[in-house]
């Protein structure tokens, strides 16, 4: 008990334990809507909605313009005036941002509607909720940031629990079917940036001061390089779906999504513990010990090895109750979960290797990796749709994401030494 004690005191345990617990709440509950929405949607109708919020992400880098990494990096000086200043900038940013890409998709409308096989009458929604989601991913960093766990579990997870509860009576009580969903989306996160916001003033406050300095300092050394990066996830999300549409059908990326959707919570567990391990891993690495390294090595060999048995295992678990959660038009979709569920394994061992890159401040030397993997994930999926239909753009994803995690291994080898071939002791 003394040691489990002493384990427990750890705040990398402790914070991993409670941003993984969060972060499963979270998934869990928006799988909770899967068994309603294969009933209540068609195929056509979930590829739809897949695709709205695959816009959405692609959008978000330009919306936000990075917002909160140029916002945690500001807080890490530990200036309370001038943070309170640089958040009021950062909000301009957005802004601006947000008002510059809505005229661009009014301009495009037909061609982005055309190609994404969303309804015209519902692109407006993608912007907008855009916005909303950096505003939240603002309230969530500062959280972070600021180590209140508890209060970033109880946000996050009570925006989705609210946009469950509205998405049944939108979808299920009031049968505005497609539309209810994404009402139901709107809403949630329209409430969830408010909060989000007054959540931030709070924490940090706020002086409403525009400073050209504090806004060339998030667009120049956050926003835009940061682009390419910051859409590599988004861009091998959509490119699936947006192939998928194009080259099979609406109904084949309503099957792949909802395979997908299961895959996640592979994906999440890395994402989870990373919000942990990264603050820990940054003083690690500012402390440069030779003992230190040799102990993060055999520790993040043991992690690569882990998040594989667990895609695998999750793989198999969820094939034997698909079944019994999804309608039957959508049984077809286990065939992906295993190609997806390790292509995120392979994320979450891309993001143990990234973050030397991150601490050395090399982002601009990674966006050459970065634009590698997006190239190889349009060819590689364009190539494998056409040989092996739509299970060829899972394959394509755990393909480019296996290329991803080697290419950015070897660059963090070259930039930040570690001894991850030496295997003495």
């Amino acid at each position: 008990m003394t040691e489990i004690s002493k384990i427990w005191k750890n705040s990398l345990v402790k914070s991993t334990f409670v941003y993984v617990i969060s972060t499963f709440i979270n998934s869990g509950i928006a799988i909770l809507l899967l068994p309603i929405l294969t009933r209540y949607l068609d195929t056509e109708e979930y590829g739809i909605l897949s695709m709205i919020n695959a816009t959405v992400s692609v959008l978000i880098p330009f919306t936000g313009m990075s917002a909160s990494s140029a916002l945690e990096r500001k807080l890490a000086d530990n200036q309370t005036y001038e943070n309170k200043k640089y958040l009021f900038n950062c909000y301009v940013v957005v802004s601006a941002a947000t008002m510059t890409v809505s005229l661009i998709v009014l301009k495009f409308s037909e061609f982005i509607s055309g190609y994404s096989g969303i309804p015209y009458d519902l692109l407006w929604c993608v912007v907008i909720l855009a916005c909303f989601d950096v505003l939240i991913n603002i309230a969530l960093s500062v959280l972070q940031f600021n180590q209140h766990v508890k209060v970033y579990a109880l946000y996050r997870n009570g925006e989705t629990l609210f946009n469950l509860g509205l998405s049944i009576f939108l979808v299920v009580i009031a049968g505005l079917s497609l539309k209810g969903r994404v009402y139901a989306i709107l809403i949630s996160k329209s409430a969830a940036s408010l909060v989000g916001i007054c959540l931030t003033l709070k924490i940090i406050g706020i002086v409403p001061q525009i400073q050209k300095k504090y806004i060339t300092d998030q667009v120049a050394n956050y926003g835009i390089p940061m682009i390419p990066t910051a859409l590599k996830g988004t861009i091998l999300n959509y490119m699936d779906r947006l192939f998928i549409t194009n080259m099979k059908s609406l109904s084949e990326t309503g099957l792949y999504s909802v395979g997908n959707q299961f895959s996640l919570p592979v994906l999440f567990l890395a994402q989870a513990f990373n919000m942990a391990y990264v603050p820990w891993l940054y003083r690690k690495l500012a402390e440069n010990k030779e003992e230190d390294k040799r102990k993060l090595v055999k520790f993040t060999y043991f992690y690569f090895l882990a998040i594989i048995i667990i895609a695998l295992f999750w793989s198999v678990m969820i094939g034997f109750v698909l079944n019994y959660i999804v309608g039957g038009k959508y049984v077809e979709s286990v065939s992906y979960i295993i190609w997806l569920s390790l292509g995120y394994a392979f994320t979450g061992m891309h993001m143990m290797v990234v973050n030397y890159i991150y601490f050395m401040k090399r982002i601009k030397i990674y966006n050459l990796v970065t634009i590698t993997v997006i190239a190889s994930n349009i060819i590689l999926n364009y190539i494998l749709i056409h040989k092996n239909g739509s299970i060829g753009a899972a394959q394509a994803t755990l393909s480019v994401n296996v290329i991803s995690f080697i290419l950015t291994w070897i660059l963090a080898g070259k930039i930040y030494k570690m001894p991850w071939f030496d295997f003495r002791n």
